[in-house]
């Protein structure tokens, strides 16, 4: 996970080109187009600490997880606010695809914190048909202790 403090500390003139997104590509391929539920589950050892959707394209399908874990579900007041936020992206003139990209692993239905250092389980489920892979956050050592 690459800490980003907002201070610049060198000029950008000398860079050209895009950013890694942020989160952690999660990539899997599928033979065919699927009709069935494509389900990305999160495990830090047995407690799953996140679930998304996945996309059912033939072919080679991404998403990315936000390297962030679920805490408790929002209440009313704290989802309106999300909402009024979107629209007010909106209002600004940015798409779907802009918006997702800058609120990135903000969940409408649950709080979440970063999810801490340490190994974790990726299990995606097609179907009746589970993968299970594993993945590791690691410290960026470029940013102090």
């Amino acid at each position: 996970r690459w800490v980003n403090t907002g201070e610049n500390h060198s000029p950008y003139i000398n860079f050209r080109g895009e950013s890694e997104p942020a989160g952690m590509p999660i990539r899997y391929y599928l033979k065919d187009a699927t009709n069935s539920p494509v389900k990305i589950a999160v495990y830090r050892g047995d407690r799953m600490v996140y679930e998304m959707e996945g996309t059912k394209g033939k072919g080679l399908n991404e998403v990315s997880w936000g390297m962030v874990q679920r805490t408790r579900e929002r209440n009313e007041r704290e989802k309106n606010q999300v909402r009024q936020q979107i629209e007010r992206m909106r209002g600004l003139g940015m798409d779907d695809a802009a918006i997702a990209n800058f609120m990135g692993s903000m969940d409408m239905d649950y709080i979440t914190e970063n999810a801490p250092e340490g190994h974790y389980r990726i299990v995606l489920t097609v179907g009746n048909q589970r993968m299970e892979t594993t993945a590791e956050i690691m410290r960026d050592y470029w940013y102090g202790n």
